[in-house]
């Protein structure tokens, strides 16, 4: 296995907030808040810079702090501040987070009035904070004028670092400013964005047996977030099933033999196939509503909920005017529209995804949207691979209620139709969104919007992310952009466990990494903002040798504690209270490895022979081997208390999916559960023509890079390479890798075949808003950066040029 190659990865999300820089106006100021005030306005003026400077009023951080969260507006009689009206705009989202005790009349917060530091970090913790977790640690120099009734909100706040200091000093009775603000928002909104993506730990298809006539509940796994997003369930058969009051999906008296249900919360989304078998009367099951059971109350859409009259547009995802004349002179519809009762049909040809935007005259309760497909393969006519549903209270902003999906493959010639349906609790909204993707011909009839009840609680929704919905949808559209990593900027793989001192860091090696110097060895700016840590190919698939890399890896003032002195030294110099991202890997269980060791006392050695012990033994051992690594992992990390370091993700380590080894797959998705169970992110990074790279979410990957394998292989290469990696890297929505090692010191050729890399990364776009993950051998960069050789030193103040967005090809 040949070591990792650099990787240059790209997406759409914003930076976290956990990186802070001087801004030189006063106080310290996150990188989302800078990024964000930029995009906002490019060549900001005077007069709009002060208004950023200007304190808001704690309605106007409620609403902003609603709207990142993900919290849906209620509508209650009964106003719960005098001064914010019921007919204002800000009204539902204030009842919204008095409903979820974010906000209470009692506290000392007056809507008009402006909210000062310390009331501001006091709603954020009570929104996102753990009640359970004493807080009480200010780290910061005035932290004893905080008044007691917020101080857990402001040690919650420090953690996290989404409050930009001022001149080192938290200033808790200050007001808040708008810059501030919205600096706090996209921090939250960022989080939040995270949360939504591992909403569920289950990756794969669950199949369900259920006896007719009884009506029995889904269970769905407990969410753990602070704030958890709102389970919505998809159907693609009418009477399958309903919501409790409580909203939870129940199976009832289902005349259907088999049907499907799409769970989804925030992004997550995963099917469970129902199959229904005999059964008599109804059998009556009480609700234990602390377990989250059944409820013997009845739902809207039992209650006989009625159906909302609506109009509608419909929007092309790629218009174009041929396709749109044969939509409409062939198939046009009924015409009354397409949420007529008509058995008419409208037809929708090619031009990728339609959205049906609907328009309901006026915010209401909905609980339910449905539409009829038609499958005939001999007339071109496929089922959509999904049909989505999105809310909104003003059309321009969407929250994502969820995908309902179905079982029936597009290669079925029997001509079918089917129903697919989003239930959810009661959310008041005027627009609701439907879109499916179109391949020739979608046919669709009869959309229905239901009525619910007045909601007492508001719905937690993710906001619309196209790329971050299709992670779980089958078959994903190609999308135009690359992928990115949230929070992170520039990844350095590096190697240890091995190879004496090439393999083992220090902090001097580490210092130049995360901060540029200069010949003259000052710190003129920030470098790598995450290292992944991977051990050499050597290491071997047994319980000592993995023991012996943990303990490598754990080495007092190397490797990870370098790092973090590292950090430390950099901090003091800059003036910064940065953090390191860190990803850990975890080893590869050779299949071959037939003594593994135990890993309790006096057992058995595990053995991964497939062929001796079959392949559900093998798998099972080979699990438990990842298991027990995984906890020693985690423990040796809590253990260390790093204050510079945060762990930002865990990265699995064979670059294809073998298919010949029995159970592979299985393996890869069960260790994909014990890293979502703790809340981390999963990596990859297969090789060129790897087999899986093309269907990597299905093992349970957050993020996958793809190796165009180009410099480790020919100088003389052509570029087709790399322009076909940056094809199938949008495509297939991942991050692309590319690579250089020792040879560029001494070989010309790969000298410059270094920087026609870089000029052609450059060419295709890798050096934008993205994530750009670099592999350079073994501490290849950190030679660079020494060299008293002009030319060779120049790779590292071009990397640093790079990484800030200021190169220019020149070579």
């Amino acid at each position: 296995m040949r070591l990792k190659k650099w990787a240059f990865c790209l997406s759409a999300l914003l930076v976290t907030s956990s990186s802070i820089v001087p801004t030189g106006n006063g106080y310290d100021g996150s990188l989302v808040g800078i990024a964000a005030a930029r995009a906002e306005n490019p060549v900001p003026t005077a007069e709009k810079e002060d208004t950023k400077e200007q304190p808001i009023t704690g309605l106007t951080f409620s609403v902003s702090l609603a709207k990142a969260l993900g919290i849906q507006p209620l509508y209650p009689v009964k106003a719960s501040y005098g001064d914010v009206p019921r007919y204002t705009a800000e009204f539902g989202y204030v009842e919204a987070m008095v409903a979820l005790g974010i906000l209470s009349p009692g506290d000392p917060i007056e809507p008009h009035l402006p909210i000062t530091r310390q009331d501001a970090a006091l709603l954020i913790w009570r929104a996102l904070g753990d009640p359970s977790v004493p807080l009480s640690y200010i780290p910061y120099p005035d932290g004893s004028a905080v008044a007691d009734y917020a101080k857990t909100g402001v040690a919650f706040i420090a953690q996290q670092g989404w409050i930009p200091l001022r001149a080192g000093n938290f200033e808790p009775q200050a007001p808040l400013t708008a810059a501030e603000a919205e600096a706090v928002a996209a921090a939250i909104a960022n989080r939040r964005h995270s949360q939504a993506l591992r909403a569920f730990d289950i990756i794969s298809t669950r199949s369900l047996d259920i006896k007719k006539g009884y009506p029995t509940p889904l269970e769905i796994p407990e969410l753990k977030e602070e704030l958890p997003f709102t389970p919505v369930y998809g159907t693609d058969v009418p009477d399958l099933g309903s919501l409790s009051p409580q909203g939870q999906f129940v199976f009832g008296d289902s005349i259907n033999k088999k049907g499907t249900v799409t769970v989804n919360a925030g992004y997550s989304a995963y099917d469970v196939m129902v199959n229904f078998y005999g059964g008599s009367s109804a059998k009556k099951v009480d609700t234990d509503k602390s377990k989250g059971t059944l409820s013997s109350g009845k739902s809207d859409r039992e209650h006989g909920a009625k159906e909302i009259p609506f109009t509608y547009r419909i929007v092309s995802d790629k218009p174009d005017q041929v396709f749109q004349q044969t939509e409409s002179t062939s198939y046009p519809g009924p015409e009354e529209g397409i949420g007529a009762k008509s058995d008419t049909w409208t037809g929708f040809y090619r031009q990728e995804d339609r959205d049906i935007i609907v328009d309901l005259g006026s915010s209401q309760p909905v609980s339910s949207v449905s539409m009829e497909f038609m499958q005939d393969i001999a007339s071109a006519i496929r089922f959509p691979e999904y049909m989505r549903s999105y809310v909104s209270t003003d059309g321009q902003n969407w929250s994502y209620l969820g995908q309902a999906r179905h079982d029936i493959p597009p290669s079925d010639k029997t001509v079918q139709t089917r129903t697919l349906a989003l239930q959810f609790p009661s959310v008041s909204t005027r627009y609701i969104k439907i879109r499916f993707p179109v391949d020739i011909w979608t046919f669709a009839r009869r959309l229905s919007v239901t009525g619910g009840s007045e909601p007492s609680k508001p719905l937690l929704l993710p906001k619309e992310d196209r790329a971050a919905e299709a992670l779980k949808a089958p078959a994903p559209a190609p999308e135009p952009t690359y992928l990115q990593v949230p929070g992170m900027n520039d990844i350095l793989l590096a190697y240890t466990g091995g190879h004496e001192a090439r393999g083992t860091w220090t902090s001097a090696d580490f210092l130049p990494m995360i901060a540029h110097q200069d010949q003259k060895g000052s710190l003129t700016g920030r470098m790598f903002d995450s290292i992944l840590f991977l051990p050499y190919s050597t290491v071997g698939s047994s319980r000592d040798e993995w023991q012996a890399y943990l303990d490598d890896l754990f080495t007092p003032s190397l490797q990870l504690n370098a790092l973090n002195d590292a950090l430390s030294s950099m901090n003091k110099v800059m003036g910064t209270t940065e953090k390191e991202k860190v990803i850990l890997t975890i080893p590869y269980p050779d299949p071959k490895q037939n003594s593994f060791g135990s890993l309790e006392q006096s057992g058995p050695s595990l053995s991964f022979d497939v062929e001796k012990l079959g392949k559900e033994a093998a798998l099972k051992n080979r699990l438990a081997a990842v298991d027990w690594f995984y906890g020693q992992l985690l423990s040796r990390w809590e253990q260390a208390h790093f204050e510079h370091l945060e762990l930002a993700g865990i990265y699995w380590y064979a670059e294809t999916m073998d298919a010949r080894i029995p159970g592979e797959k299985e393996l890869v998705q069960g260790t994909a559960r014990l890293v979502r169970a703790k809340e981390q992110n999963f990596f990859w990074i297969p090789f060129h023509g790897a087999n899986g790279y093309d269907d990597w979410r299905s093992y349970g990957f957050h993020y996958a890079f793809l190796q165009p394998n180009y410099y480790a292989e020919d100088p003389k290469r052509s570029d087709e390479r790399m322009m076909r990696t940056a094809d199938l890297a949008r495509q297939y929505r991942m991050g692309v890798e590319l690579e250089c090692d020792d040879r560029l010191l001494k070989d010309p050729q790969y000298y410059q075949l270094f920087y026609k890399q870089l000029n052609r990364a450059h060419e295709l776009g890798f050096d934008g808003p993205t994530t750009n993950v670099y592999y350079a051998e073994s501490k290849t960069l950190v030679t660079v950066s020494r060299s008293s050789d002009a030319k060779i030193r120049a790779i590292y103040d071009d990397l640093y040029k790079w990484m800030i967005g200021l190169y220019k090809p020149s070579r």
